[in-house]
């Protein structure tokens, strides 16, 4: 894997960090059904947005930088 592409691994972390977000929104009754909980188990969705910017005070994440990696997650 290059180290262009290593923040969107999929890792032990990411996994983890998923499957707390799965619990929490089935604990919460916002998944019920089995195949969208299934949907959100395995799709690592972290990928999918490289960046994002705080509601609170407008700064830039970007999971791309190690500096916000961690953060980002």
């Amino acid at each position: 894997m290059s180290r262009a592409d290593s923040w969107a691994a999929d890792t032990e972390q990411t996994r983890e960090l998923r499957a707390r977000l799965v619990a929490a929104l089935v604990e919460a009754g916002d998944i019920s059904d089995e195949r969208w909980r299934y949907v959100f188990a395995t799709v690592p969705r972290h990928a999918l947005v490289p960046r994002y910017y705080r509601s609170d005070n407008y700064q830039e994440i970007d999971g791309t930088t190690e500096d916000d990696h961690s953060t980002w997650l």
